[in-house]
């Protein structure tokens, strides 16, 4: 696990990243939240330390179990300093190269 900041210079400004999951959503089956795309020169992609296939654990010391997505990005958008607590596929068990649906 690692501890990630990001800090945005206008309260709107996109965090530059996708995620999936969430309570409730129908892609992710244990509730779980992943990053799914990262925008190119994007806010999140010029810090380097988030990586599609990252899971969020946390968003400024608040854990994400049981929130939903909507819930999620309200918490994320709301914010102008976010500090994420994400794991690498390694730390929760997937193997490399494992795709979805194989």
């Amino acid at each position: 696990e690692r501890d990630v900041t990001l800090i945005k210079v206008q309260p709107e400004q996109s965090l530059g990243f996708s995620i999936a999951g969430g309570k409730g959503s129908e892609l992710v089956d244990d509730g779980a939240v992943y990053i799914t795309y990262i925008v190119p020169g994007g806010l999140a992609s010029q810090t380097t330390k988030l990586k599609v296939g990252d899971r969020v654990l946390s968003v400024n010391k608040e854990p994400l179990d049981g929130l939903d997505q909507g819930s999620i990005i309200e918490l994320m958008k709301t914010k102008t300093k976010l500090e994420l607590r994400v794991a690498s596929p390694f730390d929760y068990g997937e193997t490399e190269g494992e795709e979805e649906g194989t």
